[in-house]
């Protein structure tokens, strides 16, 4: 008896995504992962971002279809219980993050309690630290609520409130973990995603 592979006429769920992932493919889920898989996004971030090794093979194993046809853009649609659920696949090498990092995230993943892979706890902080700090015009709200938990959470010292709301002292604060890590700021190949150059003293 002939049948589909899995994901052809799209998922039955989320988590079956995930299993099929698991199993084919190295990825993580970057950043706001705390609401699935009972819902696909939280309010104010729109989509679920991955990391993995290989866009184009996770492309096909999702069976995900592009949103836009510029070949920078990573921005993806994906059929999901027959809703359309948005994804943007980063990867190795395109400077979302320095490649070291986006090595290191994708080497540390750890599996989460839901089935999903995400990042360590050190990574998922200093990587949504940089995210809200240089991907974005300004942190948003939630972001500070959640890195100040999870700054007390990992008991890092000299990080408050003011951290986050001082660019001087959030870019020392960076600065000083990224050096010693030897990872690098990078701008994005990925042309749609902000760049706050401003905060690097570009201007």
């Amino acid at each position: 008896m002939y049948q589909d592979l899995l994901g052809t006429n799209g998922w039955q769920d989320i988590q079956q995504l995930f299993t099929v992932l698991n199993w084919t493919t190295e990825y993580v889920v970057l950043r706001n992962f705390e609401c699935l898989p009972n819902q696909y996004h939280l309010e104010l971030h729109g989509d679920i971002d991955l990391l993995v090794k290989d866009a184009v093979e996770v492309s096909f194993i999702t069976n995900a279809t592009k949103v836009f046809l510029e070949e920078y853009r990573v921005h993806y649609q994906i059929n999901i219980a027959g809703k359309t659920v948005f994804f943007d696949f980063r990867y190795i090498g395109d400077n979302y993050y320095c490649n070291d990092w986006e090595m290191s995230i994708l080497r540390n993943k750890e599996l989460s309690h839901k089935g999903f892979f995400i990042p360590n706890q050190e990574d998922y902080f200093f990587s949504l630290i940089y995210h809200a700090f240089i991907h974005k015009p300004t942190i948003a709200q939630d972001y500070i609520e959640r890195l100040i938990a999870m700054a007390s959470k990992l008991n890092i010292e000299h990080f408050s409130y003011q951290t986050l709301t001082n660019n001087k002292e959030l870019k020392l604060f960076l600065d000083a973990y990224m050096s010693k890590k030897g990872y690098h700021y990078s701008v994005p190949n990925d042309l749609s995603v902000f760049f706050n150059s401003a905060a690097l003293g570009g201007g």
